[in-house]
């Protein structure tokens, strides 16, 4: 073992060639036999090792003992008990951990390395990358195959450039470090080191002691310090507490959005950290937008945001007031609506009287009497062209949805919608496209659902107004990502006018996806909505009644009660084919899209998580985010229909505020 000792001190003497080196001490063997190379080259030993705050670690005692009785100078390290929920987010959104143990191993590494830089050092040595194999998936393949397990050794699946590492944490660990301006070195990686190992098996190196070849190479000094005869020790996460530190983000539901409830804490925080590292997670990270919770509100709430009079806006084909109700969250001004099918304006009128309202065929307006008879329209409600700020529009989308997937009605004849037959309804989007074309807003607004965007009919109406100097893009927005229990998601499409794109300093439609709003990594569930719902007694047993009567009953006993997550038959028999939209939501995820068809009494498309029935009128409401005492009008049809076919108003509410902050009030400064 003579030959060892001085290989390991010829590799410290190369990478230190100081007087003086720092030490990253742990109170395991491979650290330690590093710290005796360097001592025994005659060098100043000042040892780093780390404890969380107030908690008992053997590593942490035992480095520090070793220090004490070979006269090293000991810098102990306290990690506090801080934050456990920005600690976590920080190393996974700033460092670019993908792994519990990536986690839980640099986050004390990045106070042990501020403690050493502040200390005066560049560089610190460290027993990462040991070649000696130490757990039982090692100890299998020393054991079975020692060949190929000594392959694998030779070259290490994480390097970056000549730098090998073990494991990822450990490249984790070098990167934060040469961020920092630290060289973190790693002597045992020596192939002068490794190279005298090649082909032993996990007992001719775990014997007489465990780790034998450091110890055999410093027997004296191990012996003197107490580790010769050591054991397998807990990995310092765990035996050190950093674990524990985690898991409390195991009961906060901002982090725990999923429920992991199953399997133990270890595995439920590998979940968490896979779960947070995917880039949806990530891009919602950057913007720090990770706790949009479900709030219930009243239209008290709605008319004192609109009364800050922010902006203006016409909003057409405005169904039940939807994006109206979220215009007003965000402090807008609805001066003008259109919409023609009966039912929807007496929705509106009931909860905003005091809006103008145009209830004709926007057709009518349009197709008339050209640009002049447009801007006569609009002046009729006390309003002229260019002066507006937002111009919103959500043509039907029965056309484009996945429920009439290949089916191509745009062009086709007597096509049913709402209350109404009527032609091409499909082209209603160039209607929208002509009046914003008369009218000049500053902005324009579009939704539809997300597979308009592979028709060319929505490309061809875009690019006409991106003839007029409009700047357009477009983002799928789910409003489960804006405070609303529904996993309902369109595609939103923003157009900005030339002279206020300049003013607002955009200058591509690249530079209009900054507009859209980032949503919550949270997405709120059933229970939170409809939990506290008070229903109408006569409602539910209404609702209960139609599904025993309807042809779907024997299929709706079927879904199981409660589900972990929203089912369908498919999902209980793959081979089920039919009924395709039948589905029982889960307490403990956001609804699924409701739908005007799937929502009837008895027509059967999301069922309540225990009842076997649609929702309710009231928790409707709750799951489109309206507020609780919105009125809908007529049959209980015409009530649900309004609200499945509303545009979500909290998703509207932060598509609008954003685009107040980021394109309206700069372009007026």
């Amino acid at each position: 073992m003579d030959q060892l000792k001085q290989n390991i001190c010829d590799a410290v003497a190369e990478l230190c060639p100081e007087d003086s080196v720092a030490l990253l001490l742990s109170g395991g063997a491979d650290s330690t036999v590093v710290g005796m190379a360097a001592q025994a080259l005659g060098k100043e030993v000042h040892s780093f090792s780390f404890k969380m705050d107030g908690i008992d670690s053997w590593d942490f005692d035992q480095a520090q003992r070793t220090s004490d009785i070979l006269g090293w100078s000991f810098h102990p390290v306290v990690v506090p008990f801080n934050d456990p929920k920005a600690d976590f987010l920080d190393l996974i959104q700033n460092h670019g951990c993908q792994k519990k143990t990536e986690v839980e191993v640099l986050f004390p590494f990045t106070y042990l390395c501020r403690a050493i830089v502040n200390s005066g050092y560049v560089s610190v040595v460290s027993g990462f990358t040991a070649p000696l194999p130490t757990n039982e998936n090692d100890k299998r393949k020393t054991r079975y195959d020692v060949a190929g397990y000594w392959s694998t050794i030779k070259k290490r699946p994480f390097s970056i450039g000549d730098i090998e590492f073990d494991s990822s944490p450990t490249q984790r660990c070098f990167e934060y470090a040469k961020k920092n301006g630290l060289r973190l070195l790693q002597p045992l990686s020596d192939e002068r080191i490794k190279s005298r190992f090649y082909q032993m098996t996990w007992d001719q190196i775990h014997s007489p002691y465990w780790k034998a070849p450091w110890k055999l190479a410093f027997t004296d000094e191990f012996k003197k310090v107490g580790l010769l005869d050591q054991v397998k020790t807990p990995p310092m996460q765990v035996g050190g507490s950093v674990q524990s530190y985690f898991e409390s983000l195991l009961s906060d539901p901002d982090i725990n959005f999923k429920s992991y409830t199953k399997g133990s804490e270890r595995s439920r925080l590998s979940q968490l950290v896979r779960l947070w590292s995917k880039p949806k997670s990530q891009k919602n990270l950057v913007n720090h937008s990770i706790s949009i919770k479900f709030k219930p509100y009243l239209i008290k709430d709605v008319k004192e945001a609109s009364s800050k009079n922010h902006f203006t806006v016409i909003s057409t084909f405005a169904g039940g007031g939807g994006s109206s109700t979220g215009y007003r969250l965000a402090g807008g001004n609805v001066v003008l609506m259109n919409e023609f099918i009966p039912e929807a304006v007496k929705t509106y009128r009931a909860n905003y009287p005091d809006t103008s309202v145009s209830d004709v065929d926007i057709r009518k307006i349009t197709r008339r009497g050209g640009r002049k008879y447009v801007l006569d329209w609009l002046e009729t409600f006390g309003l002229r062209g260019g002066e507006l700020d937002i111009l919103d529009g959500s043509p039907p989308c029965v056309t484009f949805s996945n429920a009439r997937k290949g089916d191509d009605k745009t062009l086709a004849k007597n096509v049913k919608y709402s209350d109404t037959t009527q032609d091409r309804i499909g082209m209603l989007i160039h209607d929208f496209v002509y009046m914003a074309n008369c009218i000049k807003p500053k902005v324009c607004v579009i939704e539809n659902v997300s597979e308009i965007a592979r028709a060319d009919l929505y490309h061809i109406a875009m690019n006409r107004l991106r003839k007029w100097g409009y700047k357009v893009n477009a983002q799928v927005l789910s409003s489960a990502s804006f405070g609303v229990a529904q996993s309902r998601k369109r595609l939103i499409t923003v157009a900005i006018r030339p002279d206020v794109c300049k003013a607002a300093g955009i200058r591509s439609e690249n530079d209009l996806l900054r507009i859209f709003p980032q949503g919550s990594i949270y997405e709120p569930t059933v229970r939170d909505a409809i939990a506290d719902v008070r229903n109408d007694a006569e409602e539910v047993e209404y609702l209960l009644s139609a599904t025993v009567r309807s042809a779907r009953y024997e299929l709706v006993k079927a879904l199981p009660k409660n589900p972990k997550l929203p089912v369908r038959l498919n999902h209980l028999e793959p081979s089920w084919t039919s009924d395709f939209n039948l589905t029982r939501a889960s307490w403990d995820k956001p609804c699924p899209t409701l739908t005007q068809m799937g929502q009837q009494a008895a027509a059967g498309g999301i069922y309540h998580p225990d009842e076997d029935r649609v929702f309710t009128i009231a928790e409707l409401k709750r799951l489109t985010g309206l507020p609780d005492d919105f009125q809908l009008t007529g049959s209980f049809g015409k009530k649900a229909e309004r609200c499945c076919r509303m545009v979500t108003p909290p998703l509207y509410k932060h598509l609008a505020a954003s685009i107040y902050e980021k394109v309206l009030k700069p372009a007026s400064a």
